[in-house]
């Protein structure tokens, strides 16, 4: 399943409950993210080579650091953490896959992808990215 996919399989509401791992309180996870998720449902996906590789889960983790969610490309390389993707449209058009050993709902794996998009430093060249998150004061 790709992340456009799993979006539009999923309403934000069965989400939230799921968000705890994100240190805000729920009138602003329920504003923010839901502003969010209706955006990037919004994205036409387009097929990409890459794909999105979760290996743990997110609790106790800060996804400035920690490769929890990569994107990687067909030959199973890191290409760079989900946040700092530069093209959203193929972000939404990558397969998914968690690491076996890896036990997630579909709600948690999407909480999980929302918050590693929203929470990471992007880069000045990821205008796409800006045009969507800075306008919510996320990535700082």
């Amino acid at each position: 399943m790709n992340y456009s996919e799993l979006l539009h399989k999923i309403p934000f509401e069965d989400v939230v409950p799921h968000m705890t791992f994100i240190r805000a309180n729920r009138d602003k996870i329920l504003r923010e993210y839901s502003e969010l998720y209706i955006r990037l449902q919004s994205v036409k996906p387009k097929a990409s080579d890459r794909h999105i590789v979760v290996v743990d889960r997110w609790e106790g983790t800060s996804p400035d650091i920690d490769m929890i969610c990569t994107v990687r490309d067909r030959y199973d390389k890191n290409w760079c953490i989900l946040g700092r993707y530069t093209y959203l449209n193929e972000l939404m058009g990558m397969d998914i896959d968690v690491e076996e050993d890896v036990t997630l709902s579909e709600q948690e794996l999407l909480a999980g992808l929302l918050w590693e998009l929203s929470k990471c430093h992007l880069d000045d060249n990821d205008t796409v990215h800006f045009a969507i998150l800075e306008a919510w004061g996320f990535g700082k």
